[in-house]
């Protein structure tokens, strides 16, 4: 598998999981006081949030140290906003720098443009990425197509990759996401591959993880306890199941992703400031 189509086959990660890992909602409520998340972290990664007095994120900064090695790098997001748009502006210790815009119309953002830009000694490299979205009458995302075009400056071509998710939800919950990843070559689309996720729900447990950087999905009404993922028509390639440790107030402290083996994926601690 190329380069190119390797990107393409790990878009399927921010998309199957942004509307769920990301579980963000509005402020959290403990003992009439609002609560934010300030720290996300796990053994080697690290992400902090700063607020503005509206309680809107102003600035992300991740750190990410390499186990046993000298490895280290930085991540950080700046974030403006205008009454009809988000603009993140990132850059990272190691070279690559985004920037996202974010068109907002009634509350919602309509149209996503994200430009990442890397630079080796040999070329440099540009990735574009124009989402659009479609929204039910509850204000949940329906329908989100992206439009990828990678243009590198030692060639005379583009990659261009199209993806498209459609989401169905239950009672407040994201139940499945069917995802369509294609290539556009000599203006012929190819289909690569087919994606379906499938998403339960802890019913008894309120979805507290709070992630305001997430602008564009409505949070689950709950945590979710296990996601499966298939691949073209296959009988789930991949199972996650979810597990959490909670606060005395009820806030998520830690969540753990495993596979069906029990191999860990992700293990997640949480931290909160409350006014």
């Amino acid at each position: 598998m190329d380069k190119f189509k390797t990107i393409l086959f790990l878009a399927i990660f921010p998309i199957a999981f942004y509307a769920c890992k990301k579980e963000s909602h509005a402020e959290i409520e403990e003992n009439n006081k609002t609560c934010l998340m300030s720290k996300q972290f796990a053994k080697d990664d690290t992400t902090t949030y700063e607020y503005n007095n509206l309680g809107r994120v102003i600035r992300s900064t991740r750190l990410n140290v390499a186990a046993g090695s000298n490895f280290k790098s930085t991540e950080t997001f700046d974030y403006t906003y205008t009454p009809n748009q988000i603009i993140s502006k990132g850059k990272t210790s190691s070279g690559p720098e985004f920037a996202d815009t974010l068109n907002v119309k009634d509350g919602l953002v309509m149209e996503a443009i994200n430009i990442l830009t890397q630079h080796t000694n040999q070329y440099s490299e540009r990735t574009r990425s124009q989402r659009f979205f479609i929204y039910n009458n509850e204000g949940y995302v329906t329908k989100d197509s992206t439009i990828r075009v990678i243009s590198y400056s030692n060639r005379m071509y583009s990659d261009t990759a199209i993806i498209v998710a459609n989401y169905i939800y239950k009672d407040g919950n994201l139940s499945r996401l069917n995802g369509v990843f294609s290539t556009l070559k000599n203006n012929v689309l190819e289909v690569l591959f087919r994606s379906t996720s499938n998403y339960e729900y802890y019913t008894d447990k309120l979805n507290t993880v709070h992630d305001k950087t997430d602008f564009i999905f409505k949070p689950n009404r709950n945590l979710i306890k296990r996601i499966a993922v298939s691949y073209n028509g296959s009988i789930d390639a991949f199972n996650y199941n979810y597990s959490y440790e909670f606060d005395k107030n009820g806030l998520v402290t830690r969540s753990i992703e495993k596979y069906d083996s029990g191999y860990v994926t992700s293990d997640f601690g949480y931290e909160y400031v409350c006014k």
